[in-house]
């Protein structure tokens, strides 16, 4: 892949792991005295983010892969992310793209997405920029734990950008 282009709707996609936390803090010490959606508006505001992506062209300026996350992602991640489960589904759209997902449990042993990407192929390559895309977008926080399925392209980029991850099948 040729080069990369960034888009941003609001700020900036990545913010610094201290304004995370300080905003969950600052919602915690809250969450009891006001109403719910008031506080979740005012705390996702804080952030300064609604939605942002990455996208990947190759040698003829031609999309190929997409990468993106919201508010609620990013701090997903930060709170959750010790383990994390890689799902592909396959060619499903219109498209035939893979969809990609991160996904984990939050504290209410609930399903919560961390990023999702549409990828051209499956290989090395694009699983690098995916997973190098994704730890741009989370501070280089790597979780401690990845669950995937047998992809063998899949697995070799995970031992190049995450070698001290333990990597995990799903069956």
């Amino acid at each position: 892949m040729a080069s990369s282009l960034h888009q941003w709707v609001s700020n900036p996609l990545f913010p610094d792991k201290e304004a995370v936390q300080d905003s969950h803090e600052s919602y915690m010490e809250d969450a009891n005295k006001n109403n719910d959606q008031i506080l979740i508006t005012d705390y996702t505001s804080n952030l300064g983010i609604e939605f942002g992506s990455e996208q990947e062209l190759d040698a003829a300026k031609q999309l190929t892969n997409i990468f993106w996350a919201d508010t609620q992602m990013i701090v997903d991640y930060e709170l959750f992310g010790n383990v994390v489960s890689f799902n592909m589904i396959y060619k499903t759209n219109k498209e035939y793209r893979l969809l990609a997902m991160f996904v984990g449990f939050n504290h209410h042993r609930e399903v919560v997405i961390f990023r999702a990407a549409f990828l051209y192929n499956e290989t090395i390559q694009s699983f690098e920029w995916l997973f190098e895309t994704f730890f741009e977008a989370v501070s280089r926080k790597k979780p401690n734990t990845i669950f995937t399925d047998q992809d063998l392209a899949m697995a070799k980029a995970i031992s190049l950008v995450m070698p001290n991850t333990y990597h995990r099948l799903c069956t």
